[in-house]
């Protein structure tokens, strides 16, 4: 029964560390566009903060991943 779980473990820890990912991504997005939005591209430590005409993309060059988030109603504080 122990050996059933083990699967089911792995994919959890799995979807927990995209998760925690995800979140971090957008945490360091949002942390940038706070003070400025960039009219062009940024590198924060291993991150690449990507403008377009409607949208701000954030990708992390270790992992690849990537988040959009449109540019609709945003505005720096």
């Amino acid at each position: 029964m122990i050996f059933q779980l083990i699967p089911m473990t792995h994919q959890m820890v799995k979807t927990y560390h995209e998760a925690v990912e995800d979140l971090t991504l957008k945490r360091t997005l949002f942390e940038v566009i706070q003070h400025q939005i960039p009219e062009k591209k940024l590198t924060v430590s291993h991150y690449e903060i990507i403008p377009t005409a409607h949208q701000l993309c954030i990708q992390n060059h270790q992992t690849e991943q990537k988040y959009c988030y449109r540019k609709a109603g945003l505005h720096a504080h």
